[in-house]
């Protein structure tokens, strides 16, 4: 009986396999996900607003400061890229933004002196 329940799980996991699958990118030139490596913070604002302006965009409660809107949520917390929150990334060197809301649909951009120098991005895909 455990052979059989083991070939079972097996199969199933076989089916589904294609169906679900992670990306990994960790990008340190050139550009990716409408960002470009070497611009400056206020550049990669302007691209953030303009990228996620119809997106529920969100990110760490800790990390968010004020980009943050009002939130019941003690982890991820929605933001808006508003003038205020503008001051508050443009004052840090790593970006986290989840797409939807979603902890499997995240971008994370890192700057060294203003300027960008990687983005990473995972997400899992469920289809």
């Amino acid at each position: 009986m455990r052979i059989v329940i083991f070939f079972t799980f097996l199969i199933s996991v076989a089916q589904a396999w294609p169906r679900a699958y992670v990306l990994l990118d960790d990008v340190s030139q050139g550009q990716a996900y409408g960002f470009k490596i070497a611009e400056d913070k206020a550049q990669t604002f302007a691209r953030a607003k303009k990228l996620y302006e119809a997106d529920f965009i969100s990110s760490w409660r800790d990390l968010a400061g004020l980009c943050a809107l009002e939130s019941d949520e003690w982890l991820l917390v929605p933001i808006i890229f508003s003038k205020p929150c503008e001051r508050h990334l443009l004052s840090t060197d790593d970006w986290w933004f989840y797409v939807n809301h979603n902890y499997l649909d995240s971008i994370r951009l890192t700057f060294r002196n203003n300027k960008l120098v990687r983005i990473y991005r995972h997400r899992h895909f469920n289809e």
